[in-house]
């Protein structure tokens, strides 16, 4: 090739210096892009926003479902008025004013306590078409005046204000008519259904939730129960708890949501939409607190479309969330959490309530556009300063070298011709230059650890090149561990034995609490609970193989691992694990985790060395400081006495507040028994000496106390209870504020009368039972396929179930109506073997009661011929323990009974039931079956059941059918068998099933 040609691919120096230089700032460029997306950080911050945003909207709505349960909705409160009125009713004495007196005090005590706006009691006048009616309201719900000052009388007799010392309103009427303050036809329809609940199903707690306004105009919730005979269940009335939507806002506080006061918490209810061509949702707003918002919505209704899957979240708690982006009459976006509110009342409206966070898009989305800008403006200075040092650069060099250049050949062909020193000073320019750059890499690499620092994302990445043995390191150990490694680069190569070391160094001594495989990002997963510098640490390790020692160095050459700092995302799951296992007032164990742990130290001392009391405090005025304080003085008197309770010390010490005045504590001691009772001697005198101010005076704390011993008076938890009781009992017998340890003599002599059980064992020992039986009908030919034995009790003081399983749960007989019911139901269906024929017979069972060997044995020989007909039924509402449930499986297999669930679908772990039960029947909740033929939800629910049962060969029975449709409805979805009033109620004298139902079902089954 000549010179011509050899010029003409020749480049530049400068042009060759300035590409190169310009392509590393590129690369160093495109490098600190793509770290930053791959650290998913960004997209982190906005997720834990929305999560952020998802806790509060959750925990309200739990903070709103449990006054709506306990303190709005207390059907127990409501109860003791109606079965007042109903007693004074029977008695003839409804209408003497003393009796107005007595239920308006009730009225005001169940309103005070249940911190209503009002209570409404409408009952049928005796022998006239009049209604009575006692309408008072409270000014101020959650302030309980001991004068009554805040009270109102709105209708009722003026005699009963003046003997109570109450106000009657501007509007007071002493007979108005009901539809004045209530929607009364819709709520005495409501009522009627209640009753009928009632009857069939024995639960006596139950109402219905109702949004309305009240006679002023104001948006109410009102809760609904029905006044009704006890002895025919006639209704004759109804009792209305109402709620001000007013007084349920001040629960919300908007500065929760927005530091700008832009946020709302509103409740509303789906309303169907003008328009069925957008996919908006709209929903009319109930209650609304947040002021902002307020007034950018002209027509109280919410609007929004429903935006989850597009926000394409990765974590659990966001993909299950429901969040919408609002249409509001403004510029500005909002964005906002819907959470159902449940309750477990009968839902006789069909309505739907809703709870909605709403927050700005551009307030919620804040931390992650900061921090992209961010990004961006680190990015652009990079980029602009490497150009500029480059040109520069650049420039010295190819100057310098032009300069050789010319030297040289200025000097060509000399023969003395000798080169400067210039030739090792561009050697050591280019040094400088390569210096410079790392110089500069070196600068972007701390300012990614800056970002890192700042994004407060403490994570360690590792690329193992097994083969040859090293690693690159990305990101500071001692971010996962203080002064794990002091002085660390923030990246670096090393040798595969170095990683080894630091690996041991972080896990070794740490305790594994969690592993396995992550479908969502496809890596398997370690959590490690750390104990380090004093502190609990918890680290999460993801590798690209299950263990690397396992896996060969040809199918895996290089090992990737990520290990990242938890311990504030574990620490949270804790806490609200805790709040979970605590009392909300006390900060105590609530009863459930004082089981659980007192159980635990029990079964784990196997050979009952060790030695622990069970101490009982049965708080004695609690109950006249509420009456006469009010229920703050008497929160305030539970709080001191949980405080006193906490200074108990020792190494397995468990505390609880069991109920309302009753506190339990199970303390491990060493040698003597001396010890405790010298602790609660010095706790009774600290408690004694604790005075709290009561409008005039102080009181101190007064309580009971019971004392049993582990494992000297029992070795069971339930029987330690139950001793502990009574010692206290026993003690408050003689005297109050003693402390009494258990004797057993005394027990075995005395247990029955202190409890007051004389009519519950004059029930077990008479059997004063008898069981009528509703027919299950095949859903295809009209047939009965089986009955369904319900106990129905025949004693004068105990006539309801609930009554019988209070007194069998408290006093631990549930084994005796277990055995009970088998037995009279087994003799029952044998002395009528001619009604019942071959058809199987259903039986409720207690999920954690066993039948003992001696009366299996019994029941074989006596039915042994008619135990293959027999249906064991176990509620899955109910908690059943693993070996409870195996004793039933075997005694199964031996006596060849069946099994099927009850009130499948209440629960919250259906599809784990069929695996733990392996039910031949399971029997669908009747609140599921309640109008099914025009709500899809409850169709989707139901066909979802039918198909998983079909595949698993279990026949599906539907309870509860009261409608035609209904009953139409269910046998085009494929049910197998039916039950309900509809078909056939429970009877005493078996008949068949109707013809004209037959015929009904039959021609069902044509289409």
């Amino acid at each position: 090739m000549d010179n011509k040609a050899k010029k003409k691919f020749q480049v530049p120096i400068s042009r060759f210096i300035v590409s190169a230089l310009l392509f590393i700032v590129a690369f160093q460029a495109i490098l600190f892009v793509v770290s930053i997306v791959m650290s998913g950080t960004n997209k982190e911050l906005l997720e834990s926003n929305y999560s952020s945003l998802v806790k509060v909207t959750r925990n309200k709505r739990t903070q709103l479902e449990l006054n709506m349960l306990n303190l709005w909705g207390n059907s127990e409160l409501m109860s003791g008025v109606t079965e007042n009125v109903d007693n004074l009713r029977s008695l003839g004495k409804f209408n003497e004013m003393a009796s107005k007196i007595e239920i308006t005090e009730n009225m005001i005590h169940m309103m005070n306590a249940m911190k209503l706006s009002a209570a409404l009691l409408i009952t049928d006048r005796q022998g006239t078409i009049d209604k009575d009616i006692i309408y008072v309201s409270d000014e101020a719900a959650y302030i309980n005046k001991a004068d009554h000052s805040d009270i109102t009388l709105k209708a009722g007799s003026a005699e009963v204000a003046r003997a109570l010392k109450i106000h009657t309103g501007s509007s007071w009427e002493k007979y108005p008519q009901p539809s004045e303050f209530i929607p009364y036809e819709k709520y005495r329809a409501y009522a009627d259904v209640l009753a009928h609940t009632i009857k069939s199903t024995g639960n006596f707690h139950v109402g219905t939730w109702e949004y309305t306004e009240n006679n002023e105009g104001e948006p109410v919730f009102h809760y609904i129960v029905p006044a009704y005979d006890s002895s025919t269940f006639e209704v004759y009335g109804l009792l209305v708890a109402e709620i001000g939507i007013s007084n349920i806002e001040d629960m919300f506080h908007t500065d929760e949501l927005s530091a700008k006061s832009t946020g709302a918490f509103i409740i509303g209810k789906r309303a169907e939409r003008k328009n069925k061509l957008t996919k908006s949702e709209e929903y009319e707003i109930v209650g609304i607190k947040g002021t902002y918002i307020k007034n950018h919505i002209t027509d109280d209704v919410l609007r929004g479309e429903v935006i989850t899957k597009s926000l394409k979240f990765t974590r659990s708690e966001l993909a299950d969330a429901c969040i919408l982006e609002l249409s509001l009459d403004t510029e500005d976006k909002f964005i906002a959490v819907r959470e159902e509110l449940r309750h477990r009342d009968v839902n006789l409206s069909g309505e739907k309530y809703y709870l909605f966070s709403v927050v700005e898009s551009g307030e919620l989305k804040q931390n992650s556009v900061n921090f992209a800008n961010s990004i961006s403006l680190i990015l652009l200075m990079s980029v602009l300063m490497g150009v500029i040092v480059t040109i520069l650069i650049s420039n010295k060099i190819t100057h310098s070298l032009s300069k050789i250049s010319e030297d040289i050949k200025k000097h060509k062909g000399d023969r003395n011709f000798e080169i400067k020193l210039t030739n090792i000073l561009e050697f050591d320019n280019i040094i400088g230059v390569l210096n410079d750059l790392s110089k500069r890499f070196t600068r972007a690499s701390v300012k990614f650890e800056e970002i890192m620092n700042i994004s407060n994302i403490a994570i360690v990445a590792f690329e193992v090149d097994r083969k040859n043995k090293t690693v690159y390191r990305v990101g500071k150990l001692s971010n996962i561990l203080d002064g794990l490694v002091i002085d660390e680069p923030f990246e670096e190569n090393m040798e595969l034995a170095d990683y080894v070391r630091y690996r041991d160094m972080m896990i070794g001594e740490a305790e594994k609490i969690k592993g396995g495989y992550d479908e969502d990002a496809d890596v398997y997963v370690k959590i490690y609970r750390r104990i380090w510098d004093g502190k609990e640490r918890y680290i999460k390790i993801m590798k690209n193989v299950k263990d690397d020692v396992e896996i060969s160095e040809e199918e895996v050459p290089v090992l990737f691992v990520i290990v990242m700092d938890v311990t504030n995302e574990i620490s949270e799951q804790l806490r609200i694990k805790e709040q979970r296992d605590l009392d909300v007032l006390t900060v105590l164990l609530n009863r459930l985790s004082f089981k659980e742990k007192s159980e635990k130290f029990i079964e784990e001392d196997v050979y009952k060395k060790k030695k622990a009391a069970m101490v009982m405090w049965d708080m004695d005025e609690l109950k006249f400081i509420n009456d006469t304080y009010g229920h703050e003085k008497g929160d305030e008197y539970l709080v001191a006495m949980s405080n006193a309770l906490k200074t108990l010390s020792g190494k397995n010490v468990f505390v609880a507040r069991m109920s309302g005045d009753e506190f339990f504590a199970f303390i491990e001691y060493e040698k003597d028994k001396q010890e405790v009772r010298a602790e609660l001697i010095k706790l009774r005198h600290r408690l004694m000496n604790t005075l709290l101010p009561f409008s005039n005076k102080s009181l101190s704390i007064k309580s009971t106390t019971g004392v049993s011993w582990y494992p000297d008076d029992s070795t069971e938890y339930m029987e330690l209870i139950k001793f502990a009781d009574f010692a206290m009992y026993t003690g408050k017998q003689h005297k109050k504020g003693t402390i009494t340890e258990f004797n057993k003599e005394e027990y075995d002599k005395n247990y029955i009368l202190l409890s007051g059980n004389q009519y519950f064992e004059s029930f077990l020992k008479n059997r004063e039972v008898r069981y009528a039986f509703q027919p299950i009908v095949d859903a295809h030919t009209g047939e009965i396929f089986a009955y369904e034995a319900l106990m129905r009790p025949t004693s004068c003081e105990l006539n309801n179930i609930n009554q019988i399983m209070k007194f069998a749960r408290k006093d631990g007989k549930l084994l005796d109506i277990e055995i009970l019911t088998v037995e009279e139901v087994l003799k029952t269906v044998k002395e009528n073997m001619e009604i019942f024929g071959d058809k199987k017979i259903f039986i409720n069972s207690i999920s954690n009661v066993v039948l003992p060997p001696k009366v299996i044995k019994g029941i074989k020989e006596k039915y042994g011929c008619m135990l293959e007909r027999l249906v064991l039924e176990i509620t899955e509402q109910e908690d059943i323990e693993d070996e409870c449930m195996k004793m039933k499986q075997a005694y199964r297999e031996e006596l060849n009974f069946m099994m099927a669930i009850d009130d499948y679908g209440s629960g919250y772990s259906s599809q784990s039931w069929f695996l733990q039960v392996h039910p031949n029947f399971i029997k669908i909740d009747m609140l599921l079956i309640r109008g099914i033929d025009r709500d899809v939800e409850r169709q989707a629910i139901i066909g979802s059941i039918l198909d998983y049962a079909k595949k698993l060969n279990v026949k599906v029975v539907c309870e509860g059918i009261e409608t035609k449709e209904e009953l139409e409805k269910l046998i085009e979805m494929g049910a197998d068998y039916i039950q309900g009033f509809y078909v056939s109620r429970p009877m005493f004298e078996i008949e068949d099933v109707p013809e004209d139902i037959k015929k009904e079902i039959m021609g069902m089954n044509k289409f």
